[in-house]
């Protein structure tokens, strides 16, 4: 039976050039919120060649904590590729994990209901800038009110059926709605007096105007056209109301 070791003497170690390169800043993360790095020995061979844990070894040495490691004489670099069997947890997979907290049931709930991308639906949930990290540590929290963001996700859902149908009758392959669209309409559709049948209907009305909109790439433009070549097309008043 291989023996777990443990050391602070990070010099020993060799990183491989064939194996992935080294980014350690979540590990570091991880460990700062439960160090696990005894559970999780890193794998060398007799050369001290790293061949799976570089990461961990290097956050350990970020925080100056205790290496775990195995020393293997079966194993060389051409085993890299076969110890690669921990999958890093998509966003799905901490929804699943934390799934008994409202807020996160609440996400899984709109996501199960229109079928909308995972990071979007948090997006709209709510827009701190470290939302991620909170979502992934357990932490997120909805400050909104859930009712409104449930009635606006299904004006955004009507919206990129609506536009994905134009696309499609309009000969393209994709009819897929970019990420940066899906942000404009949330913004969009959250605006004092906005008038979903009305934007609805100018979709239908102007598909001339519409299907330039989804190939801008700066929400700034695409909110400025959606408002101008849309919304408010061939309107007096350029304005919500």
């Amino acid at each position: 039976m291989l023996k777990i070791q443990k050391t602070t003497d990070y010099s020993q170690f060799k990183f491989l050039k064939e194996n992935r390169p080294t980014a350690p800043q979540y590990m570091v993360q991880a460990i700062q919120q439960k160090n696990l790095l005894e559970e999780h020995p890193i794998i060398c061979d007799v050369n001290m060649n790293v061949i799976d844990g570089q990461n961990r070894l290097k956050a350990a040495e970020f925080l100056q904590l205790p290496v775990y490691f195995i020393v293997s004489e079966n194993i060389t670099a051409e085993d890299i590729g076969l110890c690669q069997v921990q999958k890093p947890w998509a966003m799905s997979d901490f929804l699943r994990f934390y799934k008994n907290n409202e807020d996160y049931a609440f996400v899984d709930e709109l996501i199960q209901l229109y079928g909308l991308p995972i990071h979007f639906v948090i997006y709209c949930c709510n827009q701190a800038s470290n939302i991620n990290k909170d979502f992934r540590t357990g932490n997120f929290i909805i400050k909104k009110d859930k009712g409104f963001i449930k009635t606006r996700l299904q004006y955004v859902k009507e919206i990129i059926i609506v536009l994905s149908d134009l696309k499609r009758d309009s000969g393209e392959s994709d009819a897929s709605v970019s990420s940066r669209m899906q942000r404009s309409l949330w913004s969009f559709v959250c605006q004092d007096k906005y008038d979903h049948k009305r934007m609805v209907h100018a979709i239908h009305t102007y598909p001339a105007n519409a299907l330039p909109i989804l190939a801008f790439n700066s929400e700034k433009m695409i909110a400025h056209a959606l408002k101008k070549k849309l919304y408010n097309f061939k309107r007096a008043e350029n304005r919500m109301e």
